[in-house]
């Protein structure tokens, strides 16, 4: 591993083209339809346990095709997202963007296991890199559980800060187990730091759009309907103040109990 098979001005002898061939290194103008049907394959089976899995525990998203559209659209949009940011750098795939819009949106067991099905659908366009995939699942799985429930943009703000922190030791977790040095840790952390705010930035900004054209109504979606500015707020509150206060007190008595 890591090693150099060939540098500029080598002679490609053939043990060394051998390698390459070995490697799937080698650029040709065929289409590998092996490749791709393996490829295939394998997402076809994290699908399929993906709608198992809302089969039996996710009935009402299984049963809702606005759901099940929505739930897709997250899906493709983070695997194109990843296929551009690799690129530049496996740690720099939004992966967290999936599970954070599904627990907002949707449900938040599923963010979980979608988050896992991404990780290993993901992980084949990294080829398998160890701190992309321990950053997905320990990150992942933790940024569905804490923007879970919120109820203010501030909190999703938050929850980015705390992404980052995470993603960082994570990364220097792994540098000392690979032994690297501080340089490399220390530009990693700063690309998953990164990373994690600008996926919850990028989620902050989807939600409005995600919210208005899949019709679904969040707690950060209520918070705005409760706007006493809102103008059907202020006609009731003008026309009829007995009802607008007494549906004040009966929201406070549905939210204690």
């Amino acid at each position: 591993k890591d090693s150099r098979i060939l540098s500029v001005g080598d002679i490609v002898t053939e043990d060394r083209m051998e390698m390459l061939r070995e490697l799937n290194l080698l650029e040709t103008n065929r289409f590998d339809y092996t490749f791709a049907l393996g490829i295939l394959g394998i997402l076809l089976m994290l699908s399929a346990v993906a709608v198992l899995y809302m089969r039996f525990f996710c009935q009402d998203i299984f049963r809702s095709t606005n759901d099940l559209i929505l739930l897709s659209a997250i899906i493709i949009l983070t695997l194109l997202l990843s296929r551009i940011a690799y690129v530049y750098s496996a740690i720099a795939i939004p992966i967290f963007l999936a599970p954070i819009l599904i627990s907002i949106l949707l449900d938040l067991r599923l963010a979980v296991v979608v988050n896992l099905l991404l990780t290993l659908a993901v992980s084949l366009i990294t080829k398998g890199d160890m701190r992309f995939m321990l950053m997905a699942v320990i990150t992942g799985t933790l940024a569905a559980f804490i923007v879970n429930g919120a109820n203010q943009r501030s909190k999703l703000s938050a929850a980015g800060l705390l992404l980052a922190l995470i993603n960082i030791l994570v990364i220097i977790c792994i540098g000392i187990i690979y032994k690297s040095s501080v340089r490399s840790i220390a530009t990693y952390s700063l690309i998953v730091a990164v990373n994690g705010v600008g996926s919850v930035i990028l989620a902050v900004g989807m939600l409005p759009f995600l919210e208005s054209t899949f019709n679904i109504i969040t707690p950060l979606k209520l918070l705005e309907l409760a706007n006493p500015n809102q103008p059907l707020m202020k006609r009731l509150l003008m026309e009829a103040p007995g009802t607008y206060h007494h549906s004040l007190m009966v929201g406070k008595l549905a939210e204690v109990s």
